[in-house]
């Protein structure tokens, strides 16, 4: 609780903890417009790389919020921003991914090669790799030989898997395992619970990590990485984890709450 009281923004995970599916957990217009009021900011972050910042806009402004494009940390995001700020700005990329990624590469300038680039000669750098529901084997044979040839291996996140209404569905974790089985060699990942997302957010917040708490449902990702990145951290009991997974796991929250909308009671009091 300690760390709590230096708190001055907050940054949420949305799947299992603002909504379930296309249902809101709760009334959520209420909840934004009372953070507003204890002058808390706040910021999102998700590992679905397949949409765009302005895709969750629009999902939100369906909710009664107002939010801005800024204020979306995706991990096609993170991988735009961590290309743009790490490689010259001349640098090109093949990429596995949808429109998410696409947009968010396209954003920062850096230079796409299609398959049939690469087939006709083109150079390049990066191997980017997110979810992409409709890549072909010719797609992964390219960043295959890329990678051996040299490339850096980038994933936007390594989520072997996804929820779907019968079940689970492979991820881009998934897809970019079939290029590490066949390189040995491992990407480099943007997402949770990795240290890129949480850092990113919190330059765009201009704040320290230790002033940012990350609300997440899941401990292995959510909670995980905000630990490793320095950020205090609640876990909510609306999605994945559960009493009985905490009393199991190495990794844990500052705090446990039932419901996102329990942080207003909690920070109005300290």
């Amino acid at each position: 609780m300690e760390k709590l009281k230096t708190i001055k923004a907050l940054l949420f995970d949305m799947d299992g903890v603002l909504w379930r599916g296309e249902s809101a957990i709760g009334n959520l217009a209420t909840f934004f417009k009372s953070l507003d009021e204890l002058a808390l900011t706040y910021a999102f972050a998700t590992n679905n790389a397949t949409k765009t910042p302005e895709t969750y806009v629009k999902r939100f402004k369906g909710f009664g919020v107002d939010i801005t494009t800024e204020q979306i940390n995706s991990s096609a995001e993170v991988t735009g921003s961590y290309i743009a700020n790490t490689y010259p700005k001349d640098t090109s990329a093949f990429v596995i991914g949808e429109d998410g990624l696409h947009s968010s590469l396209a954003k920062h300038a850096i230079k796409i090669h299609s398959t049939e680039d690469i087939a006709n000669g083109a150079q390049t750098e990066l191997v980017v790799m997110g979810l992409d529901r409709n890549f072909s084997y010719d797609d992964l044979s390219t960043a295959t030989l890329l990678v051996q040839r040299g490339a850096t291996f980038i994933g936007s996140n390594g989520d072997k898997s996804f929820p779907f209404e019968h079940g689970f569905l492979p991820g881009a974790g998934a897809l970019q395992a079939v290029v590490s089985t066949a390189t040995g060699v491992n990407p480099t990942l943007m997402g949770k619970p990795e240290k890129p997302m949480y850092l990113e957010a919190a330059r765009k917040l201009n704040l320290a990590p230790e002033q940012i708490c990350f609300v997440g449902d899941r401990l292995d990702t959510d909670i995980e990485g905000a630990v490793n990145s320095g950020m205090p951290s609640i876990l909510v009991l609306t999605g994945v984890a559960t009493k009985a997974d905490l009393e199991n796991s190495s990794v844990q929250p500052d705090l446990v709450l039932d419901s996102v909308h329990d942080c207003i009671a909690l920070f109005k009091d300290l």
